[in-house]
């Protein structure tokens, strides 16, 4: 079985990553595994794309805008938005179930934005 493969942003708090790899038959590094500090978005973006890695990012700002010019011109395994005022246990919780319930490659070129409900997604 092929495992959903998640990248967090420096952004992404490490609580988010500790619970989500309780729960949840995934990989899940840390921003600090594969990303510099201060990394650019579109950086960040190409790495993820490169090593098959959907970025986990709580950047509402200019994450969003950055990947919709990323996807324009490569491919993306996805993006997946917490917003900053979900609950820790809400979004290790979210996460989890949409690792635990998806297909590696389901997410390629979009982006799932975390609610309270679950998830949106958006290509």
């Amino acid at each position: 079985m092929s495992l959903i493969r998640l990248q967090a942003d420096a952004n992404l708090p490490n609580a988010i990553v500790l619970g989500v790899r309780r729960i949840a038959a995934v990989e899940f590094a840390f921003s600090k595994d594969r990303l510099a500090d201060g990394t650019s978005d579109p950086v960040v973006l190409s790495i993820c794309a490169d090593e098959g890695l959907i970025l986990v990012t709580r950047d509402q700002k200019t994450m969003p805008s950055h990947f919709a010019e990323f996807v324009r011109r490569r491919d993306s395994p996805g993006l997946i938005l917490v917003p900053q005022t979900m609950a820790l246990s809400l979004a290790i919780d979210n996460i989890a179930d949409l690792c635990e319930y998806s297909l590696p490659g389901e997410f390629a070129n979009a982006i799932c934005w975390a609610n309270t409900l679950g998830f949106e997604y958006f290509r």
